[in-house]
């Protein structure tokens, strides 16, 4: 007969290395899932990296073309037509030509400051979009609208980058899409809340498209699979004939301090 004591003594080590292997078998699921959920960080990092870099070089392409491309040209303009016999209107369009060759040097050392895609990383998200929304004001195109609430301050670089990047495809897509006339671009600093918060007065939609048809949606699924990644809530509000607002809200740790 089996002795009583001895069987328990059995079952009492089989059940402990049970149930080490079942938490070491969870905790290699965690390890493998917490692994895969940084590795799609890193990989979402990088592209939105390529993704500023291809918008900003966009832009400065476009501002060369259409401002500096045009102050130079007028240059030429001046000192093309001018009668260098009539000292007083020669001494007048080269003054002219001075201030126009000033003002191009200006547009190009701003550009050069935007020519690196860690520029975010530098100067942070606030003086980012800033700078952005007055570039967009620039082209006349749009009455761009910039204000905040609260003290400004810097969190998270890798969040701040991510966060631009749905920032500049939101801008995009007004740009391309929305054929409005007023843009707006929020920020609200709390201590332990961030918010960015774009709205237009464009054509809008009808957004309970996004339920509805997969293919409507894809930009801003991709923008709010994005947002999730860094712990954020993207909320989009859209009316026909009314424009489109986009709400994004991002939870803060405790050390976030003022810029």
């Amino acid at each position: 007969m089996i002795d009583e004591g001895a069987f328990m003594i059995t079952a009492i080590i089989w059940s402990i290395i049970l149930l080490a292997i079942v938490l070491i078998a969870f905790a290699l699921f965690a390890y493998r899932g917490n692994q895969k959920k940084k590795l799609k960080f890193q990989q979402e990092l990088l592209k939105s990296k390529i993704e500023i870099q291809e918008q900003t070089l966009q832009k400065i392409s476009q501002e060369i073309h259409d401002n500096i491309g045009q102050v130079l040209s007028l240059v030429k303009l001046n000192l093309h037509t001018t009668d260098f016999s009539d000292l007083e209107t020669t001494g007048e369009t080269i003054q002219r030509s001075k201030e126009l060759v000033g003002k191009a040097i200006t547009d190009l050392r701003n550009l050069s400051k935007s020519l690196s895609p860690e520029m975010i990383k530098e100067i942070g998200l606030h003086e980012t979009i800033q700078r952005e929304i007055a570039l967009i004001a620039k082209t006349g195109r749009y009455e761009a609208i910039f204000n905040h609430q609260g003290q400004p301050f810097r969190f998270d670089k890798q969040k701040e980058l991510i966060l631009y990047r749905i920032f500049q495809e939101l801008l995009n897509n007004i740009i391309n899409h929305a054929r409005a006339k007023t843009v707006i671009v929020r920020l609200f600093y709390e201590s332990r809340q961030f918010n960015l918060t774009v709205s237009d007065d464009g054509k809008g939609f009808d957004d309970r498209r996004l339920l509805t048809e997969q293919q409507f949606g894809l930009g801003i699924r991709n923008m709010q699979n994005r947002a999730s990644l860094i712990g954020a809530t993207f909320q989009l509000t859209s009316t026909l004939g009314k424009g489109t607002t986009v709400s994004i809200d991002l939870p803060l740790e405790k050390n976030n301090g003022p810029v």
